[in-house]
């Protein structure tokens, strides 16, 4: 009978040969390794973290919205309690609301500044040795990467291209650089001094100068607004990769938020007063109305005051029922002495009331 044996899946010699690729080629796996770290460890450099900052705002309802209030009827018909404040996140994320927190914030905002490593370039918010201030400036210039070169304490150099061409400009700290492209004021900041010119001079700094309209667009994008369940709390978020300008930015659009709110209040108040003293004068000019035809109705049909003629009226009433009331007295006294008289009684003993009717 003929017997079949087992084939192995790997060999001795299999092994082997493995053995003597890997011992040959052992470098490969470490330095494969350590290229992949390098290419990690420079991805996570280059990476730019994004952080938000949030802030929450107490709605007061003393302006009146129909629907921001809280109410049993849900949406689509559920019963269920909730705070609709709609109207207040649109309000919020308008365009004009953050123009209005923009133009607040001009000259922190309206230029970026950048510092030029060798292996990436930082936007700079707080710490920057200058700041600039654009008095005017060509259009074709605004969101164009600009090179600023501190050479001394005194000067600086502005470089950028335009048309193809590279141009290089050079001005004075604390002096308006005027030029055909645009009109510049540079001054120096705290930390910018004798001392520190000669290493700041070594450092490379790119300025760019946004448009308005664009810088708007972009933050109103990033900002979230919600309105938890329930309550009447505005919660508004908003990312940044710069900490410092996204707690600014929310800081300033809040208050100037806030005092829209309160001027609107102002303004509702203004107006009502407006209503109540408009209605007062119409109320008081009908009145006026009704005064003047009473009059000429009185005049037209002889009628002196009816209120004058009927307190007269009863005065002397009261007058003539006195009067009725005392004859009264004098006749029952008369009479009460003629009968004393015609039944001969004593003469020394009068009846009290004939004194009463005198002599």
């Amino acid at each position: 009978m003929e017997q079949k044996g087992r084939s192995q899946l790997i060999g001795g010699n299999d092994l082997k040969v493995v053995w003597r690729i890997v011992s040959k080629n052992w470098y490969i796996p470490l330095i494969s390794i350590l290229i992949f770290y390098l290419v990690g460890f420079f991805y996570i450099y280059k990476l730019t973290y994004v952080y938000q900052a949030s802030v929450e705002l107490l709605k007061s309802n003393d302006t009146f919205y129909k629907d921001n209030l809280i109410s049993d009827q849900g949406f689509y018909g559920n019963n269920k309690t909730y705070v609709d404040n709609s109207n207040e996140i649109r309000i919020i994320k308008s365009f004009d609301l953050m123009k209005e927190t923009i133009l607040k914030l001009k000259d922190r905002l309206e230029i970026s500044y950048y510092l030029v490593g060798r292996v990436r370039t930082t936007e700079q918010f707080l710490g920057v040795p200058f700041i600039v201030s654009i008095n005017n400036i060509n259009s074709s210039l605004v969101e164009l990467n600009m090179g600023f070169k501190i050479i001394n304490y005194d000067q600086y150099q502005l470089t950028y291209f335009l048309n193809g061409n590279e141009i290089k400009k050079y001005g004075k700290f604390g002096e308006d650089l005027i030029d055909i492209d645009f009109s510049i004021h540079v001054d120096r900041e705290p930390n910018f001094t004798l001392n520190t010119a000669k290493e700041l001079s070594k450092l490379d700094y790119q300025i760019v100068v946004h448009n308005i309209d664009q810088l708007v667009a972009k933050y109103q994008s990033s900002l979230l607004v919600e309105n938890p369940d329930y309550t009447n709390v505005l919660v508004l978020k908003f990312e940044d990769i710069l900490p410092e300008r996204a707690v600014l930015l929310l800081d300033t659009l809040s208050s100037v938020y806030l005092n829209k709110s309160l001027n609107a209040r102002f303004a509702l108040n203004e107006r009502t007063i407006n209503y109540i003293d408009k209605q007062l004068i119409e109320v008081s000019s009908e009145l006026n109305d009704i005064e003047d035809t009473m009059q000429v109705f009185k005049q037209k049909n002889s009628i002196l005051d009816l209120e004058w003629e009927k307190e007269d009226f009863f005065r002397r009433l009261s007058t003539q029922e006195a009067k009725k009331t005392e004859y009264n007295l004098k006749i029952d006294a008369i009479n009460d002495l003629e009968k004393y008289i015609i039944e001969d009684k004593d003469p020394e003993f009068l009846p009290p009331n004939v004194y009463l009717a005198g002599d």
